[in-house]
């Protein structure tokens, strides 16, 4: 049987509107992406649900659900595991092998390892939204051992995605009369993350599709190999891209989160040929341009 699509579920958001203009960049095997709305590369719209399955061509190489609610109380960011259930639900009833949720390093407590945190270390998310997140994965652990038939069931502890993380809403808002403001720690220089390019976000979930997991669930972290970037880095790669961001240092708040990292090694380990164009702040940086969707 010829493999379908990519189905890609909730792609009007920041991270699916990057994906929509990295695919085609990164020269992948195809994608139909969803929304509720229409727009710029949709190609299927409505809710999730049963009304999907008549629009779909056949059974779709994987799933990935983007779909989501950052923000909001403890009620609002609960809808994040009701929408990862429905992607279950709709990657059963279409017959993928596999189901990707989008998960977060927010899941991991800041200060509670002193080296890269990895996929085995306890969660104690002190956000609403890494809490949130916990109980989705927990629900879709659930989820996955109340249905062995399939489709398998992994959630990508994602990274920040560079050009859809809070950075990149103020790189969009900066402007020369109101400059993004950037924290400097006490010990000089900016907050260093893990950041993922949406090109590798993109290459990775095709390579997933390509072979599909074997286990019910899993759950990996999934980010740019080389360490962590340093904000004012990503900032001065952009400038120096043609793309210069008004900006101005200010004091960090005190206890300001200076380090948040992933440990690869399980990424590594499941796709050991991994194209990456996005390690280091240039190559962040060009990933961002590319995609289109995310340009300062």
């Amino acid at each position: 049987m010829t493999a379908g699509p990519v189905l890609v579920l909730g792609a009007s958001g920041r991270v699916g509107r990057l994906l929509r203009g990295a695919w085609p960049a990164a020269d992948l095997p195809p994608a139909l992406f969803q929304s509720r709305s229409p727009g710029a590369g949709i190609g299927l719209t409505g809710p999730i649900g049963p009304g999907l399955l008549a629009a779909l061509p056949g059974p779709p190489a994987a799933v990935l659900v983007l779909s989501g609610v950052t923000g909001g109380d403890e009620a609002a960011l609960a809808e994040n595991t009701r929408l990862a259930l429905a992607g279950l639900d709709l990657g059963a009833a279409a017959a993928a092998p596999v189901v990707l949720l989008c998960s977060t390093a927010a899941v991991y407590a800041p200060g509670s390892a002193d080296r890269p945190f990895r996929e085995t270390d306890g969660m104690l998310p002190p956000g609403a939204y890494g809490r949130a997140k916990r109980a989705m994965e927990a629900a879709a652990a659930d989820w996955a051992a109340a249905h062995p038939g399939g489709p398998a069931v992994l959630c990508l502890r994602l990274a920040n995605v560079a050009g859809a993380d809070m950075l990149g809403e103020a790189v969009r808002r900066a402007r020369p009369e109101a400059p993004l403001r950037l924290d400097r720690l006490p010990g000089g220089g900016a907050p260093r993350r893990s950041y993922l390019s949406p090109m590798t976000l993109a290459r990775a979930v095709c390579a997933i599709a390509a072979a599909p997991p074997r286990d019910g669930f899993g759950v990996v972290n999934l980010a740019e190999p080389g360490g962590e970037t340093a904000m004012d880095a990503l900032l001065a790669a952009l400038a120096q891209q043609g793309h210069p961001v008004p900006w101005s240092w200010r004091d960090a708040a005190p206890g300001a989160l200076a380090s948040h990292a992933l440990d690869l090694s399980r990424q590594a380990d499941l796709w050991p040929g991994l194209a990456t164009t996005g390690a280091g702040a240039a190559g962040l940086a060009a990933d961002w341009l590319r995609a289109g969707g995310g340009c300062p």
